[in-house]
């Protein structure tokens, strides 16, 4: 396997799809600098080959990289399962009583994972959408609960992949800038709340030189609990607020540090003016 795919992969591992944020070794980018969007919302490009050929080049990429092709005979899907090891004691949404199947195996449960490619035959080729999304297992051997996976590092892993095999981006797409904070987290934490609740935050892992972040005092070990009073859940919720930041946007962030809350100010950079 070559250089350039085993950085794909590493880098597409950090959107969650290969395991949790909080299992990562390695901390991820600060930013993204620009944001992808379609005219579908999905991860949309148009691949060169027609509509078999572009299937099976799509199937034998995944295979490449550790995913395993799901046996189906409907030519205009293709979807394949990604190796998980993140683990749920909480359903995150469905109407199933996942909470009763976990006390009565006495631990977590798997969460299933894959990714889904829509295929439409084209004058010039093949439009691929492509989804990533989570199972979450149903009381009974009901049909599982999914989720689908909205954060941008899943989306743009999913381009970078469709990419590798001649993809190119759909009419209609365009780039925007991100606001650029300049902190890196790779792990989520749960805190218990005074109602006796908990409360997600990300880990700051790392904060750039000369950046928003630590011109505002943000330093590593800050537990960030909501992003312009909005809570998120988890990494990809955070990822999901941070991708939609625009640069000269005023961030509040809310922070824990040494178990005492903070309240830090600043004001979203320019991502193209970092090097």
């Amino acid at each position: 396997m070559g250089v350039h795919m085993r950085r794909l992969i590493a880098g597409f591992a950090l959107s969650a799809m290969i395991a949790p944020a909080s299992a990562q070794k390695q901390v991820p980018p600060a930013t993204i600098k620009k944001r992808i969007v379609t005219a579908s919302g999905d991860a949309e490009m148009v691949l060169p080959s027609g509509l078999s050929d572009s299937r099976a080049r799509l199937a034998g990429l995944c295979e490449k990289i550790g995913w395993t092709p799901r046996r189906q005979y409907e030519p205009t899907i293709l979807v394949c399962d990604v190796p998980s090891t993140e683990r749920t004691a909480a359903p995150t949404q469905g109407t199933y009583d996942l909470q009763l199947l976990v006390e009565r195996r006495s631990g977590t449960v798997l969460v299933r994972k894959q990714v889904e490619f829509r295929l439409t035959a084209a004058r010039a080729g093949t439009v691929a959408r492509a989804r990533g999304m989570r199972l979450y297992p149903a009381i009974g051997g009901g049909a599982p609960v999914r989720q689908y996976m909205q954060d941008e590092n899943t989306f743009n892993g999913l381009i970078n992949i469709m990419a590798l095999i001649g993809g190119r981006f759909a009419p209609g797409t365009s780039f925007r800038n991100i606001g650029y904070l300049g902190f890196r987290s790779d792990e989520v934490v749960d805190r218990a709340t005074p109602t006796g609740g908990t409360r997600a935050g990300i880990v700051v892992g790392a904060v750039d030189p000369a950046s928003p972040g630590a011109d505002a005092g943000l330093k590593v070990g800050d537990v960030i609990h909501t992003i312009n009073d909005r809570d998120f859940g988890d990494y990809e919720g955070a990822a999901k607020i941070l991708s939609k930041l625009r640069p000269g946007a005023p961030v509040v962030l809310q922070v824990e540090r040494d178990h005492q809350p903070l309240s830090i100010a600043l004001v979203a950079g320019n991502p193209m003016t970092v090097r």
